[in-house]
């Protein structure tokens, strides 16, 4: 794990957690580890990222669960409860410093907060992911073949293509070939945990289903399969690599199966656990204030990224600097490739307003609150800021958007400590 730190460590790291209704203090603004066109948006309220994540092996949640559980395993004790009420003071008097400014802070909030967003997330990538690859199968196909697979991939600029650094693997066992293709994500405030958990967990449980699938309309294991070589790459303005570290490496050690569930459940979990054998999954963390980072140093961090994601932190980040802000989606828009994605994810409605139009937090009859998707949308939509889309040199379509969704926590799942259920609102971009 690689690690660059920044020499900006003062900046603000989040709002008052008594302002979140789902009991979730927000991490903040550069640390973000804490809220058209219109004929191609998608608005599903049917979409949630709880109905995806039921259909999601309950032992594969319970193992992410577990991962956090046996990462921080010496953070459960009876003095958790008052750390974490010591984290929530800081937050609410917005000394964002002391709050994320120890070790003992950083895995107190891992453990508190960041479960219960990674199954989220998890929901949120399969509900994004899988089913736009899902769609694309022809009316004839029972299962998403290998070809197939990379076609769908391919055009969603999950994977690249011919003359994209593509890297065949040929003369793979049992007669077949192995496709090795690159999958490159950027998580901006992707320090707790959250991201990098349900990233390995969604891409190991992809490529093991679709693994299967090739062997069963194949048959005898011999279809030429797809083994993704991913990149996560987490930025943030506080040193979480400790956390990371430790998440990584209870992701990659074997741990025993719960025995709370069936032996066919524990065989289908082992064939999904973390990491997949069709998933080679490198991590990288930089420590930096995201909004005071250079175009040199924005530029290597996103370039080369099939997927970038904001999640609960572009909220911060307008309130901690429009001007900055807007800046950095701009560069972010001119510095990736086409056809990459841009995922974000944030607390709804009026949690996610900026104010405009005063200094300090005086009220003042020239304040203007804005939307942050509506902020998000006059930045990279032309037809929003009512630019032409010469002007800009790039243009985003907007795929997806929900402005208020619950992720509910499925019943079954054990851990020590209480989690919770959440709202939030998403809305995923494609460069086009």
């Amino acid at each position: 794990m690689s690690q660059t730190r920044s020499s900006n460590q003062s900046a603000n790291k989040g709002r008052p957690s008594k302002k979140v209704k789902d009991g979730t203090p927000r991490k903040g603004h550069n640390t973000g580890s804490a809220s058209r066109d219109h004929n191609s948006v998608l608005t599903s309220r049917s979409s949630s990222s709880s109905n995806h994540l039921r259909q999601i092996p309950l032992e594969l949640q319970q193992i992410i669960l577990d991962t956090f559980r046996t990462s921080f395993a010496s953070r459960f004790s009876g003095q958790l409860a008052s750390i974490l009420q010591e984290i929530k003071g800081h937050l609410y008097n917005r000394d964002f410093e002391s709050a994320f400014g120890s070790e003992e802070y950083l895995e107190a909030y891992a453990v508190r907060w960041s479960p219960s967003r990674t199954l989220c997330y998890l929901g949120i990538f399969s509900a994004c992911l899988d089913d736009r690859l899902r769609s694309q199968k022809t009316s004839t196909s029972s299962a998403l073949g290998p070809q197939s697979l990379l076609h769908q991939l391919h055009e969603l600029s999950l994977l690249p293509g011919p003359g994209r650094g593509a890297e065949d693997d040929l003369g793979a066992s049992d007669g077949g070939s192995t496709r090795r293709l690159a999958f490159n994500v950027t998580s901006l405030g992707g320090g707790g945990g959250a991201e990098v958990v349900a990233l390995s967990a969604w891409l190991s449980r992809f490529c093991s289903r679709e693994e299967r699938s090739s062997q069963d309309s194949h048959g005898h294991g011999t279809a030429t399969g797809v083994k993704l070589s991913t990149s996560i790459t987490a930025v943030d303005i506080a040193d979480w690599s400790n956390v990371l570290t430790k998440l990584e490496d209870s992701m990659t050690t074997s741990a025993a199966a719960s025995a709370s569930h069936s032996t066919a459940e524990k065989d289908d979990a082992r064939r999904v656990k973390l990491p997949s054998s069709q998933s080679d999954i490198e991590l990288n963390f930089h420590q930096h204030d995201i909004l005071e980072l250079s175009a040199e140093e924005l530029e290597p961090l996103v370039k080369e990224a099939s997927l970038i994601t904001l999640m609960f932190t572009l909220n911060e980040l307008y309130s901690a600097s429009m001007s900055q802000t807007t800046r950095l989606l701009l560069q972010i828009s001119s510095f990736v490739k086409k056809e990459t994605l841009l995922l974000v994810v944030d607390s709804p409605g009026s949690y996610s307003t900026v104010v405009v139009g005063a200094s300090a937090s005086a009220k003042s009859a020239a304040q203007k609150k804005y939307p942050m998707h509506w902020l998000l949308d006059h930045t990279l939509l032309p037809a929003e800021s009512g630019k032409l889309d010469e002007e800009c040199g790039w243009k985003w379509e907007k795929l997806v958007t929900d402005e208020s969704q619950w992720f509910r926590l499925p019943p079954g799942l054990k851990y020590p400590i209480e989690l919770e259920d959440m709202r939030y609102q998403m809305h995923l971009y494609q460069r086009a």
